[in-house]
């Protein structure tokens, strides 16, 4: 995700009866680096809107930096620094 936003959200098709034969919506960020608290918020939120409509979510790709933003515990994102 290139920059801060939650525009991304709204680019997902979360409906189950769109694509009736998915049960995990994989999202590749390999190209990706997560710079602060903005896009995981983004993906928490697409995560849990893909869980809420009965998919899982399988988040692949992530840069080691990224997959350490990703991992800090919610509420808690500057937490020691």
């Amino acid at each position: 995700m290139a920059a801060s936003s939650n525009a991304p959200y709204t680019q997902f098709n979360y409906a189950p009866d769109a694509e009736p034969d998915i049960d995990v919506a994989v999202i590749d960020l390999d190209a990706s680096h997560l710079w602060d608290a903005s896009p995981v918020a983004v993906l928490d939120a697409v995560t849990e809107k893909y869980r809420r409509h009965g998919r899982e979510v399988e988040l692949i790709g992530f840069n080691s930096a990224s997959i350490q933003m990703r991992e800090r515990p919610a509420g808690r994102l500057n937490a020691g620094e």
